[in-house]
Parts: structure tokens; sequence; C-alpha cells
């Protein structure tokens, strides 16, 4: 393997390396004395620079989704300025005098672990209180996937960082991290053994970049969830610096080509990346090569380039790139936090005013925590004494998470009302048993008699169970429910939205919608769902907007068919055949959905009842949707019997999620169990 002369270094081997590279994953700082001097040893501050555009940018996005789209590339950014880094580093050291990984590790864990810490903690406390026992309980699961380094395969398995649910988990934004982590952890171990078995260090990290990014598109076009969180598509973004530190060290002169324009090209590829990627973008695949080669082009021009030099290095930039570790750490709990304080959060002062917070915290981090552990006296003592916090924190987040999110906190009262789900409290084994039916939910009690009524559909349906039994009760007649979530209760439709083989859903529908036509004893057919999703594919939520494709279908129908066409085939095919076998047909609208997350309004006890309440007109735009196609399909028979949820959950002005106390939801979709049985005692059937 070819070897190179030292003095040839930029970045001399003369800087201890926990100067040339305090990782993170983020940053690699100056000595605090030397923090502006562009002159010391090796250090560049326009990388600095570089670093606080990224994290800016992905500042800017969670704070103004809206106005900075494409943001969150930031963090492709830092993927690159890491690889440069860490790539550089064991390059030289294992070329020139050697490389330590006890040593290497350790900076790493005392550049990672202290801020990390705090921002763990400050999260413990307020999901303490704040945050009801469901998400408290996810809150463990993820303090214990960040200590570990796991977050990304963690976030990977409940959804998309830009679904919905993202909008609730304070540490989401640890993800990164967790790649960041596994590359430090894989790559000097790699690079390692290739040193010692002489083989290619440029071949190496080239074919890797390749076999990873060839990854990265095919799953960008099959599985967008894991090609954003899995690292091996990911790990192309940091060996694009590795191939740069490479070429940095060992054919310098390359670099040197019209730095001026290369510096210039690289900040717009990176500008362009916020400016036209967004969340609908198949991320990261190609678009993902904006921000990438932005990044490359940038640091190959060099501190002399102009851009670099003019714009990159202006203090307050490099400022910003000094506490952009912390920063990031801090500024995706703040915002999740105040926004769960108050609905009012959502304005843009109050976001302003928790983005300057995360800035205040992030300085008082670095100042405070970080640069005293990075500067003070390295002993054994104080790195055991940081993984032992670790540990801890990590053991406290798995009790957390086994002891369901501490239900017996003050700010859990708020819940008692709502239970996460009704068929949490009735087991559906023995209705199944009963009915001979295998679907998700099944509500029968074990010693009722043979039920008159079927309540058909999905969790929607299921959410109306308890309402509707007891206000069949009065009638001496008794209701079941029976559905699988996500799907819709009708003959013959498919839905990839949650399952694989979407035909699970027609094969269930089918089952069950044929059982009760058999059954004579069954008189009466209630279907209810979420028709909006099934029609339009969206949601109400402004957080929880993303356009997503349903896929339903019928057998044997080309894709090129309309949601709304197959909806309305398998809706009368299904409506003639339950009339056929004399069943009387309740349809059942859409639930007013809520466009605030509900826990913004009962997770602690300040909030007062009319924030939790959305605007009848808009709550009636959106249901009216799909309600445009289903009136006219509902008109065509008159027979059916139509039961409106608005008119009950909402009055001349407001549609309310809370009233006299009783929490009616149980999340911005479901009713809660209490809000079943106030739908219940306020209807009226023939």
């Amino acid at each position: 393997m070819r070897r190179f002369p030292i003095d040839r270094l930029s970045l001399r081997t003369s800087v201890p390396p926990d100067i040339l590279l305090d990782a993170g994953g983020h940053e690699t700082h100056p000595p605090s004395a030397r923090q502006f001097d562009s002159s010391h040893l090796g250090y560049r501050p326009d990388i600095d620079g570089l670093r606080a555009v990224a994290v800016l940018a992905v500042v800017g996005f969670h704070a103004f989704p809206d106005w900075l789209k494409g943001g969150f590339v930031g963090v492709d950014v830092f993927f690159v300025i890491s690889g440069f880094l860490i790539s550089r580093i064991i390059f030289t050291s294992l070329e020139g005098p050697g490389f330590s990984y006890a040593g290497f590790y350790a900076r790493r864990a005392r550049r990672i672990f202290p801020a990390l810490i705090s921002v763990l903690l400050a999260c413990f406390a307020c999901g303490w209180l704040f945050l009801p026992a469901f998400e408290y309980k996810q809150l463990g699961k993820h303090m214990a996937a960040g200590t570990a380094f796991v977050s990304n395969f963690v976030s990977w398995n409940e959804a998309g960082y830009f679904d919905f649910a993202a909008e609730v988990k304070p540490l989401l934004h640890l993800w990164s991290l967790g790649i960041e982590e596994q590359f430090y952890i894989f790559w000097p171990l790699l690079l390692g053994w290739a040193w010692r078995s002489r083989w290619n260090f440029l071949a190496l990290t080239a074919g890797i970049a390749v076999a990873s990014f060839l990854l990265n598109l095919h799953l960008a076009g099959t599985n967008s969830v894991a090609a954003f969180y899995s690292p091996l598509a990911r790990f192309w973004e940091l060996m694009a610096g590795g191939l740069l530190a490479y070429v940095s060290l060992h054919k310098p002169e390359r670099l040197t080509w019209r730095p001026n324009f290369v510096s210039a090209a690289g900040l717009l590829l990176v500008v362009l990346g916020i400016l036209l990627i967004d969340r609908q973008k198949a991320f990261p695949g190609w678009w993902a090569l904006l921000p990438v080669l932005g990044a490359v082009l940038i640091i190959t021009a060099g501190p002399a380039a102009w851009c670099n030099r003019r714009l990159l290095t202006a203090k307050p930039l490099v400022w910003i790139g000094l506490i952009s570790y912390p920063l990031y750490l801090w500024h995706w709990p703040v915002l999740v936090f105040s926004r769960r304080l108050a609905r009012v959060a959502e304005s843009v002062e109050a976001q302003l005013l928790a983005v300057a917070l995360s800035f205040a915290l992030a300085w008082l981090t670095y100042k405070l925590i970080e640069m005293p552990v990075r500067e003070g006296k390295k002993t054994l003592a104080g790195m055991l004494s940081l993984g032992a916090l670790m540990a801890t924190l990590c053991l406290v987040g798995v009790i957390v998470y086994q002891r369901d999110g501490f239900s017996f906190r003050p700010v859990q009262q708020g819940w008692l009302d709502a239970e996460r789900s009704p068929e949490e409290s009735y087991t559906a084994t023995t209705c199944r048993r009963r009915l001979g039916l295998a679907v998700h939910f099944c509500m029968l009690e074990s010693d009722d008699p043979a039920p008159s009524v079927a309540l058909v559909g999905d969790s929607f349906a299921n959410a109306l169970y308890f309402g509707l039994r007891d206000y069949y009760l009065k009638r001496n007649e008794i209701l079941f429910q029976v559905g699988n979530g996500s799907c819709p209760p009708l003959f013959d439709i498919t839905s990839n939205y949650k399952y694989e083989d979407g035909s699970q859903c027609a094969k269930a529908a089918n089952a069950y919608l044929r059982k009760i036509a058999e059954d004579k004893r069954i008189t009466t057919v209630i279907l209810a769902g979420n028709w909006h999703l099934y029609l339009n594919g969206r949601r109400f939520n402004p957080r929880q907007q993303r356009n997503q494709e349903w896929k339903l279908g019928l057998p044997d129908r080309p894709s090129s068919t309309s949601n709304e066409a197959i909806f309305a085939e398998a809706f009368e095919h299904t409506v003639k055949y339950l009339m056929s076998a004399n069943k009387h047909i309740i349809f059942v609208h859409q639930t007013p959905e809520l466009d605030y997350e509900l826990s913004d309004c009962v997770s602690h006890p300040q909030m007062p009842e009319e924030k939790c309440k959305s605007d009848r007109r808009k709550v009636q735009g959106y249901l009216a949707e799909y309600r445009r196609m289903l009136d006219p399909l509902l008109k065509k028979y008159p027979s059916i019997v139509v039961l409106d949820p608005l008119e009950i959950f909402c009055d001349a002005r407001f549609c309310y999620s809370k009233r006299d106390d009783i929490v009616l939801y149980r999340d911005d979709l479901h009713l809660s169990k209490a809000g079943s049985i106030y739908l219940g005692q306020r209807i009226s059937l023939p």
C-alpha cells in the first residue's frame, strides 16, 4: 500500500487527534483558546461554518417545515463531514505513528457522552411531568436505544421519519447519531484489518461507497423507511467524505483545480438540496447527491477558496458550528415539549422562542459540560463514570418501558377516561372462538346470548363499540363488533397500507360479511370506518399530512383504476348483498378528526379545555372531500340509515375532544371509551 510523506499532510500529525476530530459525528473543534484562529495547525474554520449551515437547515426544517421543506438534508452534510474527518484521522494514524483503538473510542466517548447525557436527563424529567403513560413508555424505549446508539433501528421499526408519530417523539433525531456511531464502530475496525492485510484503502472505501449507494437507490424505490434509517444505505454518504480524505492525503495536488469555482458550486448544490428536496421525494435516493456532492466540493475547495474564506468563516457561523452538536441534540426535544405545553406553540413567535432556547441550552452545554470534560484530566475513573452514567440511563429507559410509562404519575390522570383501545378491555379470544372468525377486532362478551346487531369495520368501528353496545342493550339487543384495522368493511377490497399481502383485508371482510349475511339472527349491520383515508389517502392533522397511497383495488383490476371507482363498486356490491339477506343497514360517517395532538390538551392539568377544539368549518371542509363521493351513493339506497357523529361532537362553531372534563378521544382519530359512551347516549336510531 502506498504511504505518503508526513510533510504533505495539511492536517499535521503533530496535532492531537482529539483536536483534529472531536467527532460526535457532528463537530471538529479547535482548542477553546484558538476557536477563531484559522492559522491553527490543520484547523479549518470553514468546516465549522459548513456545520453551521447544516445544523441551521435541520433546525429550520423542524421549526418551520412548511418554509424550509428540504432542511433535513443538513444531516447528509454532517455525514460527509464526519466521514472526511474520521477517515482522515484513521488513515493518518495507521500509515503514520500508529492507531490506538482504546484512545480513539475514549475520545469519542468524551466528545459524545456529556451532551447526550444532559439531553437524555432533561427529556426524562420533562417526560415525567408532561407525557401520558403510553408516550412516556415510548420515551423510555428511545432513551435506551439512544444510549445504545441503535435509535435508527428502533425508528425504522416504528414508522417513517416524516410520519405523523414523529412529531411527538422527543428523541427521534437520535437516529442520525446512531448511524454515525455504527460507522465509528465499524470503520476503524475494518480499516485496521485492511491495513494488516495490506489492502488498498482507496479501493476498499470506493467499493463500500458504491455498494451502499446502489442499495440506497434500490431501497428508495422499494422501501423508503429502510432507505432512510438503514446504516448500509447511508454509509455511502460518510464514505464520500472518506474518499475525499484519502485523496487529500495521497493526491492533494488533484484538489487544487479552481477552488473558488469548486467552492461556489458546492455551496450551490447544498442550497439547491435544501430548496428542491422535500418529504415527498424518494429520499435519500438520487436526490441525496445534491447535499452530499455539495459538501464534498466545499471541503475539497479548501479554506482559501473565496466562499469558504469569506462566507463560511464568518464568526457567527463558526460559533454556531462549534455548538452544532449540542444544538442538534437540544433543538428537537425543546420543539416537541414546547408544542406539548400549549397549542399556541405552533405560532411563529413560539417556534422562534423555542429555537432561541435551544441555542442557549446548546451554548451552556458546550461551555459548562462539554468543554470541561474534553479539556479536563483524562483518567480511567472519568471514563468509567461516563460509561456508568450512560449504562444507568439505558437501564432507566428499559424500566420506564417495562413499567408501561409509570401510569401513577399525576399527568396520567388526564387520560384515565381515555382508554387506549377498547380491545384491551375485553379479550377477543372468546369472540373469535364463538363466531369462528380470524380477525383483529372481535368484541362480544362471553356470557352474551347470540347477537342481533353486527358493527363491522376498522379501528374507527372498534372505537364505537362501547357506546353502541350500551345503546342496543337498552333495547334488549346484543351487539358485537368485528373487523380488521386499516381495512374497509367491504367485499373484495384489498389494502396494502399495513399489510404486505393486501389481500388479507379482502379475505377477512369477505368471510365475516358472508357469515353475518347467513346468520338469520342478525338483523342489523352497522358499517363504520375511516372513509376519508380510504378515498383520499391523507389526514386532517397538519402535523400528520402526508400523501400515502393506499393501493385499494379489486382482484384482477388494472392498477390505473381510481380509488373512487374501486370503492364505489365494492360499496354497492356489499350493500346489495346485505340487503338481499334482509339486513337493515346503518352507515356511520367518519368521526370528526382533530387538527391537533390530543395530548396537547390533556397531558397536563394547566391546559384549558377551550383549547381542545377545532373549527367546525375546517372539519366539515375536510370531511366533505370524501362525502362528495359517498353521499350520492348513499342516496341511491334510501333505506340505509345514516348516523353522523359530526352533529354529536360539534356545535355550530367548534368540534370538541373534551367536554365537561370528559376526554372524548384517545388520539386525534379514535374515540375513547368515554367518548363512545357519550355518542351512544345521544343517538336515536330506528
